[in-house]
């Protein structure tokens, strides 16, 4: 995708692994991402989407006080099962965001 748009990273944090678990991959991020938020100092983090990486930068973002943008928040189904673990992703990353850029109108309906 980065070389369609002909997009370069500046980082890249190299994460993936074959048959990793969920638990794996966000020890990997957590860390990742908070070393380059250590080297970069944003004034913001912007994440997209209900991903394990937005859940694990999320974190990294609030450990060290970097202000959260959650692009893409605005779906949810209320239940933490369904779709597992998007939903726990996309509330963790709303609980921490200073800013929200939902792409469909949010959700009315409180969390239980």
């Amino acid at each position: 995708m980065l070389d369609y748009f002909g997009i370069a990273p500046d980082l890249h944090l190299d994460v993936m692994q074959p048959d990793q678990s969920l638990s794996s991959l966000t020890s990997r991020c957590l860390e990742g991402l908070d070393a380059a938020i250590a080297k970069v100092a944003p004034d913001c983090l912007v994440v997209q989407g209900d991903t394990t990486t937005v859940l694990a930068a999320s974190l990294a973002a609030f450990y060290r006080r970097v202000p959260l943008v959650h692009v893409e928040a605005g779906l949810r189904t209320n239940n933490l099962q369904s779709p597992w673990p998007e939903e726990f992703n996309r509330r963790v990353a709303d609980w921490q965001r200073r800013y929200t850029a939902p792409d469909v109108p949010v959700s009315t309906k409180p969390a239980p």
